[in-house]
């Protein structure tokens, strides 16, 4: 192959990891806010049941529909974390893949001087 021919291939393969690497750093920054808004609404429940609360308050709570709403949100949240986290996943395997294909190509130019 010309070395013009190289120089393209493996300016493509770089392109290819870069863009790689970018989607891997957004889905982890999409991780890591899932996890913050989770912990956010986790201390939320805990803050509107004070310790000593009594049965009737609770009740109250529970009719008015806030500490239910706001499991509905912490379970759908934890449902929005391991979608995330299965993204996540999903480009670093892509990641990987762009790794080794720029590798290869640096192997095989290398073998072909």
């Amino acid at each position: 192959m010309p070395k013009d021919d190289w120089e393209t291939l493996s300016k493509l393969v770089a392109l290819k990891r870069s863009k790689a690497e970018q989607a891997y750093a957004s889905a982890k920054s999409a991780l890591t806010e899932a996890e913050k808004r989770l912990v956010r609404l986790q201390e939320e429940m805990t803050r509107d049941v004070p310790v000593g609360m009594s049965f009737e308050a609770v009740s109250l709570a529970e009719k008015n529909g806030n500490s239910r709403r706001l499991a509905g949100l912490v379970g759908a949240q934890k449902e929005a974390i391991l979608a995330c986290r299965a993204e996540a996943d999903a480009r670093r395997e892509t990641l990987k893949l762009a790794f080794g294909a720029e590798q290869r190509v640096k192997d095989i130019r290398a073998g072909r001087k």
